[in-house]
Order: structure tokens, then C-alpha cells, then sequence
């Protein structure tokens, strides 16, 4: 608590009649200088709705009175009858004589009592209306009815005519979207052309740079998984939402489990399916970052690539950025993998043609590198590529219909060599 809310607290409890019943906690202190409602909700039953909670309601009133000390004692058993006259109005079908009179006998009796006549502000028409009501002379009121349904009838036209301005102006603000998008198109198309034009230009000169460089992969078999890759500088970390999940407890035999099934498959890989919760996401993200002595860290040695889909992060389904990220770590794990690489796949990420075309773009960057490239001991050693949450990559987003990840590595999947397994 800080010291503000606990003087607002201090304070409050001394006003509180049974403040023990109170859990403190629950409440919305920073609330309380703001508006009456929360303070009224100190005074409320704990197991009480405050969504719907209302001051001008009967319950909450009488639960107020007789919890707060600033309504005398004198009001409760004024109150306490008052709440069984609301009862048998709410419940029951019909009333005789004797309960109608007992109800409005009920509700003078409070209305007259000194602390609250006090706060009323025109207490004889009050008196008169409670008359009128108990007599059942209501047909005075008519004429005020009517003129009431004649301003609500004048407030709705008026209402229906600020729609149709808004309407106007929705329909006036989508034609001017439309012209801008237009001009950001165009505006794109021309960027492009100059950008194609200048990498004509240097397109040798590139070549010679790409095979002069001399590209240090990075092959930690220990620890969180290196992303970033000199070879695609641009493709975007996503290690920090796997490093948001805490330590792993228990499930030791699922790793052993996993690590014998990829050796032994003769399909692609394993797809984990569990209902939300169950820690596919934490086997994913202990296997990414394990160290020696951990469990999965034989998986761990082999991994070579990950990715993971955040249905409400749209970066992660970008069908381009995903092969970004697994041409670049997969470069790092396996050297002679960069060397099958060429500059048409380089050059598509730089043009955004994964984005037009995510299928010829896993083609030519990851699935035909990957079968030229000749490792050492690739009977006995598989490589592994984690891809999580790969359900939260389909149609998440209505103006995502297409590059879908679901659907990339749906199709794709079969056409990977035998010795890359996929744990999704």
C-alpha cells in the first residue's frame, strides 16, 4: 500500500462498522478519491456484483446504511422493513389490502425520518406523489407522460439524423483511405523500381562481396539459440517471449521421449497438440535454451532454427519474416548450408518477393539449399527446426488470407530433407 491509499484505508475504517468482513486487498484504492460509487463498494457485501452496482438501488442503499456509522442506528429497523416491503413487491403475483398498506406505511416512515428528511430536496411533493400511488390516482400524470414520450420521440429523430451525418462522413472517410492507399501503392511500386533498378547496377559487385565474405557462423550447442546472423542482419528476434516463460517443473520423461521419436521417425517430424496451458510453449522454450545438464539438452545440440506465432503480434505470421529467421539461424548452425545459398534468395528478402510469393521463396532459400547441402554423419544425427504455436499463425487476422505459416509449412513440410525433423 502506498502511503496515500493507506490513509484513504485508515480513514474509511474508522466509518466502517464491521470492517473485518472487508477484504482490502480486492478493492480499487487508487479509485477512491475519484468518485463516490468507490466508496460506496467499501461498505458492500463482498460477494456483491460491482459491475452493476447502483446507489439509487434499494439494496445497495440499505447495505451502505448499515454498514457505514455516518447513518444512525435509528434507520435500521426503518431499513430492515423497508427491504421486506421491496421483497414482497419484487416476488410476489398480486397484493391484498393489508400489504399495500403495510408497504406504503413502510416507505413514509423512512421518508419522515429525521436524517433523512433532512437530504430531501422537495419532500412534500414526495408525500404527494406516495398519495397519489397508494390511492391509485395516476391519471394526472398523463399529461405529463405524454409531453415525456414527445421530447423522447424529438431526442430519437434527432438522434437518427446524427447517424445518417455520421454515416455520410464514415462513407467520406473510406474514399479518402482509399485515394491514400493508392498513393502509398504507387508511391511503393516506385520505390521498388528504383531500388530493382539500383541493384542491377551493383548486382556484381554484391556477388563478389558475398563470396569474399567471410561469413563466422555461430554454433553455440548450449544455451538460448542465437537468432541474429550477419548473413540476414534484418530478420527480427523473437527469443524474449520465450525467455517469458519460468523454469520447467517436471515432465522429464516427455524430453527422453521426444529425442528417441526424432531419431527413430521416419516422417518429418512430431506435432504436439494439448488443450492452452498444458506447456507446449515451455517444452519449447526449455529446449531452445537448455544448457548442459538439462533436461533436452540432446535436442538442444541439434537444434538449429525456431520460430514461434503470437496470434495478436502480426509480425510473426509474416510468411517472409518466418524464412527470414530460419534462413539466418540455420546458416549459423550449419556452415556449408550458407555456402548453398545463393544471391536470388538474398536478394529476395531485400525486395519483399517472400511476401508476394512465400512458396517459391521457401523453394529457393531454404527447402533446395537444404537438399544440396552434404553434412558429416547425417544418417546418425538428425537437425531439428521448433516451431510453436503454429495454430495461432492461421487466419487469425481477417486481411491475412494469404502467407499463411499454417499453410506454408503444411505443404512444404514433406519436401524437407529426411534429416531435418520438425518439433511443432
Amino acid at each position: 500500500w502506498c502511503i496515500t491509499c493507506e490513509l484513504w484505508r485508515q480513514e474509511l475504517i474508522g466509518f466502517h462498522t464491521c470492517p473485518r468482513e472487508q477484504v482490502w486487498h480486492k478493492l480499487q484504492s487508487w479509485e477512491w478519491p475519484k468518485h463516490h460509487m468507490n466508496l460506496v463498494e467499501v461498505f458492500m457485501l463482498q460477494n456483491w456484483d460491482r459491475a452493476d452496482m447502483n446507489a439509487s438501488d434499494l439494496s445497495v442503499s440499505l447495505n451502505v446504511w448499515q454498514r457505514c456509522s455516518e447513518f444512525p442506528d435509528t434507520l435500521f429497523d426503518l431499513a430492515e422493513k423497508l427491504r421486506k416491503s421491496r421483497n414482497t413487491l419484487a416476488h410476489r403475483s398480486s397484493l391484498d389490502e393489508n400489504d399495500k398498506r403495510a408497504i406504503f406505511h413502510n416507505i413514509r416512515q423512512v421518508i419522515h425520518h429525521a436524517d433523512v428528511a433532512k437530504d430531501l430536496q422537495n419532500p412534500q411533493e414526495i408525500q404527494n406523489n406516495i398519495t397519489d400511488f397508494e390511492s391509485g390516482d395516476l391519471f394526472k400524470f398523463e399529461n405529463s407522460l405524454d409531453e415525456i414520450l414527445k421530447k423522447t420521440e424529438e431526442e430519437n429523430e434527432r438522434i437518427r439524423t446524427i447517424n445518417t451525418n455520421l454515416n455520410m462522413i464514415r462513407e467520406d472517410q473510406a474514399k479518402t483511405f482509399i485515394t491514400l492507399s493508392e498513393i502509398k501503392w504507387f508511391a511503393r511500386a516506385a520505390l521498388i523500381v528504383v531500388l530493382a533498378a539500383a541493384l542491377l547496377l551493383m548486382k556484381p559487385y554484391l556477388q563478389m562481396f558475398i563470396r569474399k565474405l567471410q561469413f563466422q557462423p555461430l554454433m553455440e550447442k548450449t544455451g538460448c539459440l542465437q537468432e541474429y546472423s550477419a548473413l540476414v542482419p534484418t530478420s527480427p528476434p523473437l527469443l524474449d517471449y520465450f525467455k517469458q516463460h519460468k523454469p520447467l517443473v517436471g515432465r522429464e520423461w516427455m524430453f527422453q521421449f521426444l529425442d528417441e521419436q526424432l531419431k527413430t521417425t521416419k516422417k518429418n517430424g512430431i506435432l504436439l497438440e494439448a488443450d492452452i496451458g498444458y506447456g507446449k510453449s515451455a517444452i519449447a522454450a526449455h529446449i531452445t535454451c537448455a544448457n548442459e545438464g538439462d533436461q533436452g539438452i540432446e535436442m538442444r545440440k541439434r537444434l538449429i532454427a525456431f520460430h514461434l506465432c503470437k496470434f495478436d503480434v502480426k509480425q510473426t505470421h509474416d510468411a517472409g519474416v518466418f524464412i527470414q529467421r530460419l534462413v539466418s539461424m540455420i546458416s549459423n548452425n550449419i556452415p556449408e548450408f550458407t555456402e548453398a545459398i545463393n544471391d536470388e534468395c538474398l536478394h529476395s528478402f531485400i525486395t519483399g518477393q517472400c511476401d508476394s510469393d512465400p512458396f517459391g521463396c521457401i523453394d529457393k532459400c531454404i527447402i533446395f539449399p537444404l537438399k544440396r547441402t552434404n553434412i558429416s554423419h547425417e544418417s546418425k544425427e538428425y537437425r531439428l527446426i521448433i516451431i510453436d504455436a503454429l495454430d495461432e499463425c492461421y487466419e487469425t487476422f481477417s486481411f491475412e488470407k494469404s502467407n499463411k505459416i499454417f499453410n506454408l509449412m503444411g505443404r512444404r513440410a514433406n519436401e524437407l530433407p529426411s534429416w531435418i525433423k520438425l518439433l511443432v
